[in-house]
């Protein structure tokens, strides 16, 4: 396992500020914009952790996550679900496909920093 967080994200300026917030955190990132870049990317790496965008332009990040739990690799890597869909279900139905956490955007710096910090620690 590597010790990179994952940001699957297609919206080039919202891969770029989460990756600019955790990497001043000291975390290591890494950025791909699909469902199939993640399923691709996790059958040869481990990330440590995933943060997945739920509206994904070739499939939902719902799909993306039941698929990553399906694999061996990644079947106990922490997923954190992130979206601008704040409706009624949405935290229900992320962590029916396999998500520890939900975080609706907008969301604060320090909030989404104190999340990551419950499951990894930054590098030193």
């Amino acid at each position: 396992m590597e010790n990179v967080i994952l940001i699957v994200e297609d919206n080039t300026d919202n891969s770029l500020l989460v990756s600019k917030i955790l990497e001043h955190a000291k975390y290591q990132t890494k950025v791909v914009e699909t469902g199939k870049e993640t399923l691709e990317y996790c059958a040869t790496t481990t990330p440590a952790l995933i943060l997945l965008d739920i509206s994904l332009p070739d499939m939902d990040g719902f799909e993306v996550a039941k698929a990553l739990r399906e694999q061996e690799a990644t079947k106990n890597t922490p997923i954190i679900a992130i979206t601008a869909h704040v409706m009624e279900g949405i935290e229900e139905e992320s962590k029916k496909a396999g998500c520890n956490e939900y975080v609706a955007k907008p969301f604060m710096p320090k909030d989404l920093v104190a999340l990551v910090g419950k499951y990894i620690q930054p590098q030193a």
